[in-house]
């Protein structure tokens, strides 16, 4: 896939010499709606239940396996049946429909649970030491889970992004990336990357974060025991995340943008080192892969038309000069 970046000259000499463009944080983006989607109070709330949910299934289904290895009763027995059966079914659906999967327990349920337990339990002190257990583990587990789900869905600080179009020859974007028509536009070619790699999609309204599904189809894909690899790579649940930083306005739909999103964390362990721009903020540079083309704007000086043919004859690069139309308002590669 060949898609472009619109710069000045003096910017696209160093992209040359290094092969590595700027990720920068969406703080600094010109549009101010760029990455600041909507948040729903109860959606989030409902989100945080079905994490919460999710953790103390998982406990109670542990205790629940003890349980029924003890038990003696037969409507014991029967009773551990049942929600065995029932929670064996949703983890079947969950398979089939991740989006299905609702948590078997909440806090009140749970209690319910645990309290008619011990009723009918002949040998309740092993019930009574699961639910002083759980009573001791479940907050520090679930305040642990909300954090994280927080850190999921509020990366707006900690996330960088690399604009990149679809387009060489659009006439607005030499007119205010390319340094009015004087700098570059630099060709590269990307592999499809489904993690990092994503098209903008351009709406009438603002993007809204959609706590609750993203957390049943996360933890509906848990629930139903799926490859944990497999789940951090699954392509549906990281453009869920990436929604809201990879929409905008119909009004720039005309930049037929591609987006590089990464989240600070994964380009410290990438070893992605930082620098400061020419415009004094600190970027994270990211080492793109290859250079195929640069365009030099119609209206860049000779000497500088001359630095960039210099700099790119011994690297397998094509420089092309960019010229004005003589009777269409188009600008096209000479």
């Amino acid at each position: 896939m060949k898609l472009y970046v619109y710069t000045s000259s003096e910017t696209a000499l160093k992209i040359i010499k290094t092969s590595k463009l700027a990720l920068s944080s969406p703080s600094t983006f010109n549009d101010p709606f760029d990455c600041l989607p909507l948040w729903s109070d109860d959606d989030l709330n409902n989100a945080i239940d079905v994490f919460n949910g999710y953790i103390i299934d998982q406990k109670v289904f542990e205790e629940l396996d003890k349980a029924s290895d003890n038990a003696t009763h037969f409507w014991q027995r029967v009773w551990f049946s049942i929600i065995s059966a029932e929670y064996k079914f949703v983890q079947k659906l969950s398979r089939i429909k991740p989006t299905a999967y609702d948590p078997y327990f909440k806090i009140n349920r749970l209690k319910k649970y645990l309290n008619s337990a011990i009723k009918i339990s002949k040998s309740p002190e092993a019930l009574i030491d699961a639910k002083e257990k759980m009573n001791t583990e479940l907050p520090s587990l679930i305040k642990t889970e909300e954090e994280k789900f927080h850190e999921i869905f509020e990366i707006r600080d900690t996330i960088y992004i690399g604009c990149l179009s679809k387009r060489f020859n659009s006439i607005l974007m030499w007119s205010y990336y390319g340094d009015k028509h004087t700098g570059a536009c630099i060709e590269f070619e990307l592999e499809e990357d489904p993690a990092h790699l994503f098209k903008v999609e351009y709406m009438t309204d603002r993007p809204q974060i959609q706590a609750e599904r993203f957390a049943k189809e996360y933890c509906g894909r848990l629930f139903a025991q799926m490859n944990q690899e497999d789940i951090a790579k699954d392509h549906f649940l990281i453009k869920m995340i990436a929604q809201p930083y990879i929409t905008k306005s119909t009004e720039w739909e005309h930049e037929e943008e591609y987006r590089l999103v990464f989240v600070e964390k994964e380009l410290r362990n990438m070893k992605v080192g930082q620098e400061i721009c020419g415009d004094g903020i600190e970027r994270y540079m990211y080492p793109m892969k290859k250079i195929t083309r640069v365009f030099m704007g119609a209206s860049m000086p000779d000497e500088k038309k001359s630095l960039i043919k210099a700099l790119v004859s011994n690297k397998g690069i094509e420089a092309v000069n960019m010229v004005i139309s003589n009777d269409q308002y188009i600008i096209m590669p000479n």
